[in-house]
């Protein structure tokens, strides 16, 4: 784990990648993870001087990256460099390599291989307790070099081999020099790290699996609800923090990593020591060995995923409530289909019939989707639903509304959007609606003293024809009494004057609306 006492987080993000790609000189940084020594950053001189792109290189295997050809017998290149970055490892120093040929793949589409030589230089990036954490790969292209002294004639032999040897040396000594510049700003990258992990809110901490012992970052003291806590704290202590109904769940995990020798990764739950506080944690991790091979610690980051994990749940209630909508929607459609087909007096009459009420289900839902499902104003839904039946110019006037602002629940939306639709229909045909002269006024009002959680809702008709009862109960009128009294649990009073129809429902307010 990161030592605790690392300096203050920079104000600014800092692009590590970018910082080793502009190292002026052509380097790999290799993973320490034999035999494959993985790719996990390359300058852009090294991209140069081998014609690869990085997307061709990151993550592979430097063997994979750059195999022996095939077709040469003779090749050493890989045996060589194998045998480098293991004393690399063993030694945890930096190896100077002989002149090698190692040829590389053509990089432009093009079968086979360029021959290359090349001057390398491998040295360790070591962690605090001195092992290597990742080896730096350093070349230098000297191909036209050795291509110079072979094709030089008999006589300039040697003198070819010299300048070629001062050359080397020189390059030897100048790579030197940029392999110190380029572990210094490796030091600085690594200082900045973990002032990165402090701004990005993820706790640092390392296990020494001997001891049991924790270090901790500060913002991994903070997420456990032990900032400002002095001393170390032992692997035993952590997981009793841990809830017990996840502790046999983390534990199995933990074995399975550490057998497997992977990233560890997993996500639960633990109490805060300052407060008892439940929050969810995900913690990821990764064994290491010392140099004779023994798995000797465990080093990772520690995130609050809390607020994520909240969201999860909110997210899954509201498919459940989605799921639960969707089949109340199917079951008032099919109800719909029933009754008006079994009430129409003609095949067009019942698809009029049945599209308007299908339409008006519709707009319904459109309504609470735009309003992001969780319900609408009591005065939108009035001016929607009855927007269809009016004209843009008399609409106004011809539909009134009164009344406390009052903000529906989603089932109380589609409901009185039903029985508005019904009672627009009704009107339109027979009613108010029929005539230029009609006029709707929908009013609500609030408790009364002896209903004092009711509300109550008027629809009133007047200027159309005169209006009696009907001889028999339609379907429409089913409609209404169910939404109001089934889907509401409200009571429905209806008046048939002569001047207009007047329709009055109550329904609990705290149940299907509040006062917005």
């Amino acid at each position: 784990m990161m030592p605790s006492n690392r300096p203050a987080a920079p104000e600014a993000a800092i692009d590590f990648q970018s910082a080793f790609e502009a190292v002026p000189s052509p380097c790999l940084l290799l993973d320490a993870d034999p035999p494959r020594f993985t790719i996990l950053a390359a300058t852009d001189a090294y991209l140069a001087a081998t014609g690869s792109a990085r997307g061709q290189l990151l993550g592979l295997g430097i063997f994979e990256a750059f195999p022996d050809r095939p077709d040469d017998p003779g090749a050493t290149g890989v045996r060589e460099l194998r045998a480098s970055l293991e004393r690399v490892l063993a030694q945890r120093a930096p190896d100077t390599m002989a002149v090698q040929k190692y040829d590389i793949p053509r990089r432009d589409g093009r079968p086979g291989f360029d021959p290359r030589y090349w001057s390398p230089i491998n040295a360790p990036v070591l962690r605090a307790d001195g092992s290597v954490a990742r080896i730096v790969h350093r070349v230098e292209d000297v191909t036209d070099y050795v291509l110079l002294e072979r094709s030089a004639a008999a006589n300039d032999r040697d003198a070819a081999r010299e300048e070629t040897i001062r050359r080397s040396a020189w390059e030897v000594q100048e790579a030197n020099r940029r392999l110190k510049a380029a572990n210094e700003k490796l030091r600085r990258v690594q200082i900045r790290l973990g002032a990165a992990l402090d701004v990005g809110r993820q706790g640092a901490w390392e296990i020494n699996l001997a001891t049991g012992e924790i270090e901790r970052s500060p913002v991994c003291d903070e997420i456990l609800g032990l900032s400002g806590a002095q001393g170390r704290m032992t692997e035993a202590e952590l997981r009793m923090s841990i809830l017990p109904e996840d502790r046999a769940r983390v534990a199995a995990s933990f074995r399975d990593a550490m057998a497997r020798e992977v990233i560890w990764a997993i996500e639960f739950r633990i109490r805060r020591a300052d407060n008892g506080a439940p929050r969810w944690v995900r913690v990821q991790g990764r064994p290491f060995r010392d140099t004779q091979g023994r798995i000797t610690h465990l080093l990772g980051v520690l995130t609050d995923v809390t607020q994520r994990r909240r969201a999860d749940e909110r997210q899954l209630l509201l498919l459940a409530e989605l799921n639960h909508r969707v089949k109340n929607a199917y079951a008032a459609v099919q109800a719909i289909v029933t009754y008006t087909l079994k009430g129409a007096s003609s095949l067009d009459e019942a698809r009029k019939t049945l599209m308007g009420r299908l339409l008006a289900l519709s707009r319904a839902q459109d309504i609470l989707t735009r309003t992001g499902g969780g319900g609408a104003l009591l005065a939108d839904v009035v001016r929607q639903t009855l927007a269809p039946f009016l004209g843009e110019d008399t609409g106004a006037a011809r539909v009134t509304n009164t009344g406390p602002e009052l903000a529906l629940a989603p089932k109380a939306v589609i409901a009185l959007h039903t029985v508005f639709h019904e009672l627009a229909m009704n009107a339109a045909k027979h009613g108010a609606l029929s005539t230029p002269e009609g006029r709707i006024h929908v009013e609500w009002s609030l408790a009364s003293k002896e209903e004092p959680q009711m509300v109550t809702l008027t629809w009133s008709e007047h200027g159309g024809p005169p209006v009696s009862a009907p001889p028999r109960r339609g379907f429409g009128t089913r409609l209404v009494e169910r939404s109001v009294v089934n889907e509401l649990g409200g009571r429905l009073e209806t008046e048939y004057r002569p001047e207009g129809l007047v329709l009055r429902m109550r329904f609990r307010l705290s149940s299907w609306a509040w006062l917005a």
